[in-house]
């Protein structure tokens, strides 16, 4: 088929704008992701650790294979009201929050940063995994990392989480929540306990984990409402290697 030079020129106008609506991408940059882009099996291209590292998150608890945690490892959490700010990260929603909210474990303190969630929970407990978990990212004073893990299941009554779930917001804007954070910790103090990894890219080690487990959790609506934009954010169980898993009552 012969093309005149008119049309010709209409699809060099459309291919131009077609490309000036694509994201741009910083030269040499990888996107990593759950359902495209770089997939978490090969998040090793982005950072050799996640495929190397030999103390990975997530992992598959068990409540049969646990030690049981000594009294030096005491958790204390110094959690109070706060304001965030809620925002769409491009892998999940976070609410950054102000200093002041920390944890102490085995003596150390641990300041609360932020907090994010995924869709299903990351970690599993003897087999099963729960709708949603919520990842709360502490820090020390010399920068290392502590993160308190809820696996969060659907329930019929008002969530402590409806405040935040039922305010998100859309790509790119930001909104100020006010949230109670004690109420977002199950009653039950039970938790495990482990040395792991970020679970997303770069996947560094040495980190904190606690896991604890919420009887209950979140609305049925808000769930939808988180999966509507992120339907599949968490990555695979890693193997657990030679790693001790602790438990405490």
């Amino acid at each position: 088929m012969r093309m005149t030079r008119m049309s010709v020129l209409a699809v060099l106008v459309l291919a131009a704008v077609v490309r000036a609506d694509e994201p741009k991408k910083a030269e040499g940059e990888k996107h990593w992701g759950y359902t495209h882009d770089i997939t978490p099996s090969k998040w090793g291209q982005v950072s050799p650790t996640c495929a190397s590292g030999t103390h990975q998150s997530p992992i598959a608890l068990s409540t049969k294979h646990v030690k049981a945690q000594t009294p030096e490892q005491a958790l204390e959490f110094s959690w109070s009201k706060s304001t965030g700010e809620l925002v769409d990260t491009g892998h999940s929603y976070q609410v950054n929050l102000k200093p002041g909210n920390f944890i102490t474990y085995g003596g150390t303190r641990y300041d609360l940063a932020q907090f994010h969630f995924h869709s299903p929970s990351e970690h599993t407990v003897d087999g099963k995994a729960a709708p949603m978990e919520a990842h709360f990212v502490h820090k020390t004073a010399d920068g290392k990392l502590g993160v308190v893990a809820v696996l969060l299941r659907q329930g019929s009554t008002a969530s402590p989480f409806a405040p935040v779930l039922t305010a998100l917001p859309a790509s790119g804007e930001t909104r100020t929540v006010e949230v109670d954070l004690p109420a977002l910790l199950p009653a039950d103090h039970k938790h495990f306990a482990y040395s792991g990894s970020l679970t997303t890219p770069p996947c560094s080690e040495e980190v904190l984990w606690i896991v604890r487990v919420a009887k209950d959790g979140v609305s049925k609506a808000a769930m939808d409402a988180l999966s509507a934009r992120y339907p599949k954010d968490a990555r695979p169980v890693q193997a657990l290697h030679e790693r001790t898993v602790e438990i405490a009552p």
